[in-house]
């Protein structure tokens, strides 16, 4: 949402240029006060603040991306990223949740999400939790849409597999994957659920403590990048 170059404003009556300040916006979501700071545009000439709809709304999304991450739903980005993973349009997702279209395109653009959507989400991140899914909506979709969808399930169980026995390879005894990777969830969480690549390094450090998966350390802590990525457990931005 790019912000507009000039703005209406009500004291000068006329179309002004303006800074913006840091403000305290307050709003009501689902009965719950919720409040952020964000940008509110003053007139460079007057100096009076501006009533804009467009920074009210710009506001009122990050209020809702803060309840929504607060009430651990699922934001925007994950909606598109679990798409991408399977290669999905929103229409085809759509129908094999069993929910409107309009839907998936409300909340990958901000609207607050219900939590059974959001749970079905994070329950398709998963592989093998998405082939059943996958299974009771074959009469939704077309035989080539799940025979894609199938191919796709396929290759990423591969793809964990073949990653996952390497890394116990170089541990030299049976991981619990499904602990490790929680472990690591829940240190990123920790650190507000974004990372730099240094924070993410002491994050899998101390994983590795308990856990004791890389013997190698640091250098096989990036086969352990490339699982949790492979899994959307993180994204790494290069």
């Amino acid at each position: 949402m790019k912000d507009p170059e000039k703005l209406y404003c009500q004291n000068c009556k006329k179309m002004v240029e303006y800074r913006t300040v840091k403000k305290t916006f307050t709003f009501q979501i689902r009965g719950e006060k919720v409040e952020v700071i964000s940008d509110q545009p003053v007139c460079s000439e007057c100096g009076e603040e501006i009533d804009s709809e467009h920074f009210r709304k710009k506001a009122e999304k990050e209020a809702k991306r803060k309840y929504s991450s607060e009430k651990g739903l699922v934001l925007p980005e994950k909606i598109r990223e679990v798409r991408k993973k399977y290669g999905m349009s929103q229409d085809l997702l759509a129908r094999v949740l069993g929910i409107g279209k309009a839907t998936i395109a409300r909340y990958e653009l901000g609207e607050i999400p219900s939590r059974i959507f959001s749970d079905l989400v994070k329950e398709i991140e998963d592989p093998k939790s998405f082939s059943k899914i996958l299974e009771r909506a074959k009469d939704r979709i077309s035989k080539e849409e799940y025979r894609k969808l199938r191919k796709k399930i396929s290759e990423l169980e591969a793809l964990r597999s073949e990653l996952e026995e390497e890394l116990q390879k170089r541990a030299g005894k049976k991981l619990n994957f499904e602990k490790v990777y929680g472990a690591f969830c829940w240190a990123l969480k920790k650190k507000g659920g974004e990372a730099n690549v240094e924070d993410m390094i002491y994050i899998a450090e101390k994983v590795n403590e308990v856990f004791e998966i890389l013997p190698e350390f640091p250098k096989g802590i990036f086969l352990l990048f490339e699982i949790l990525e492979s899994e959307k457990i993180i994204s790494i931005e290069r």
